[in-house]
């Protein structure tokens, strides 16, 4: 049986009595509708879950006690930051959640020249509040106990100029190199441009930053594509799809 995991923001310890926030108490009482003495998994941003035992529940509110601590190697040794273009409508919902479920460590959104979705910078905290329920939610599914932290929206020359340590990929059809020839290791970044693609200049500016240029094969992929397809092209060759 899948296990009913939970995010749980607080230190976890053996023993402990935890009453759950409000939104794990409701999936756990109107939609799972588990009942006192059902076990289930807190996991709180650390190298371990956590089984507890629902003690009781009271009224809107589910209080559990901590059985056991075990360590969750989910991670991919790969080490993966997808810095991608925003897509516009669910599309970008959709890139987070596969990204996360294909195991990478952190997402930059990324603006571009030919980006359509123009966040105002009041409504940056909301949209990073809904894009990190989203990752919390994908880790719940797909077993990670360390949640990818999501960085604020940033434009792509700036982003290259402050992150040039690592190997940068971005993706271009016209190049001759594919995912296989990559000089990667354990580390890279991996930047996805938007819907139109990165202009001429941005491919430009980014060769000058020493962005390695890489092709998906001869089909061009939407954006929502290339991403998922990249990242687990990276991960069957470097890191924990092999």
């Amino acid at each position: 049986m899948r296990k009913q995991r939970f995010y749980h923001a607080d230190t976890i310890d053996v023993g402990q009595t935890i009453e759950l926030d409000q939104t794990n108490s409701h999936q756990i009482i109107k939609v799972l509708r588990l009942k006192p003495d059902q076990e289930l998994w807190l996991f709180n941003n650390t190298a371990y879950e956590f089984k507890v035992n629902i003690q009781k529940i009271i009224k809107t509110a589910v209080i559990v006690t901590v059985l056991e601590q075990s360590p969750n190697d989910k991670e991919s040794p790969c080490n993966i930051h997808l810095v991608q273009a925003i897509a516009k409508g669910q599309k970008m919902d959709y890139i987070i959640q596969k990204a996360v479920e294909l195991g990478v460590s952190c997402i930059t959104p990324l603006r571009s020249e030919r980006t359509i979705v123009n966040i105002a910078e009041e409504k940056i905290p909301q949209r990073l509040e809904h894009w990190e329920k989203i990752i919390i939610n994908a880790c719940c599914q797909c077993g990670r106990s360390i949640v990818p932290p999501i960085y604020p929206p940033i434009a792509f020359k700036e982003w290259l100029i402050k992150n040039q340590a690592s190997v940068n990929i971005i993706l271009d059809p016209t190049s001759d190199m594919s995912l296989t020839k990559l000089p990667v290791e354990n580390s890279a970044n991996l930047i996805i441009g938007p819907e139109g693609g990165f202009s001429e200049d941005e491919l430009a500016w980014g060769k000058k930053h020493g962005c390695l240029k890489v092709f998906l094969g001869r089909r061009i992929l939407r954006t929502e594509t290339a991403s998922i397809v990249a990242i687990a092209g990276l991960q069957l060759q470097y890191g924990d799809l092999t």
